[in-house]
């Protein structure tokens, strides 16, 4: 398999954005070409994966972010969202999209990227948390809703993470090293300049969600 990495660049890869979106999530939230496009002209970032062993070198993943502002006004990369074709996963496409976001999003003179992903899902926090060794430093209640929650389903929480892009704890990992002991979940915000840091909320320590039985 030869994957290429880099940027969405024809009004025809946008549309096999689109069309991964409906492949991977269904029609929920989908980000229309016209808004990929407008985005990463503007200063965001649309990164595919294309398979070029397959005919007609098919988008098999892509990453999309736009800029963003911190709470105290500077500049940020929020990532928005990650997907990679199902037949395509545990190949490490999705790993190499994030380090590719981060290549570009350095360059832009940004240091932050930040975004969310549902604490259920271990193969995301695997990813997310030990591989790439981004920080949790806040817990989000049902931020897509449904709002009530029925009591058939499971209320939107996630984590928002912070990934430091030129922290040492990044920039090693990035080199292939390994992992700084108590990186990510653990304590991984040592790693982070300390005036960036940003207090833990709602679920400090071990962030565990403010009421567990919503799991249940």
């Amino acid at each position: 398999m030869q994957i290429e990495i880099r940027p969405i660049a024809t009004l025809a890869e946008y549309d096999q954005c689109v069309a991964l979106q409906r492949t991977v999530w269904g029609d929920f939230g989908v980000v229309p070409e016209h808004m990929l496009l407008i985005a990463q002209r503007s200063g965001g970032q649309v990164i595919g994966a294309f398979d070029h062993s397959a005919p007609d070198t098919p988008l098999v993943g892509f990453v999309f972010g736009i800029l963003g502002r911190t709470a105290a006004g500077d500049t940020k990369h929020a990532s928005h969202m990650a997907a990679v074709m199902p037949g395509y996963r545990d190949g490490r496409i999705g790993e190499r999209l994030k380090w590719a976001q981060r290549e570009r999003v350095l360059a832009q003179g940004i240091n932050l990227i930040t975004w969310t992903f549902d604490p259920l899902i271990s193969r995301n926090a695997n990813l997310n948390l030990r591989k790439l060794g981004a920080v949790c430093n806040t817990y989000i209640e049902n931020i897509y809703g449904p709002d009530p929650v029925p009591d058939d389903d499971l209320p939107s929480d996630r984590f928002q993470l912070d990934w430091w892009l030129d922290s040492p704890d990044v920039t090693a990992r990035a080199a292939g090293d390994p992992p700084a002991p108590g990186s990510g979940l653990a304590g991984g915000a040592a790693a982070q300049p300390r005036s960036a840091r940003a207090p833990w909320r709602t679920c400090r320590p071990e962030l565990a969600p403010p009421d567990p039985g919503r799991y249940r």
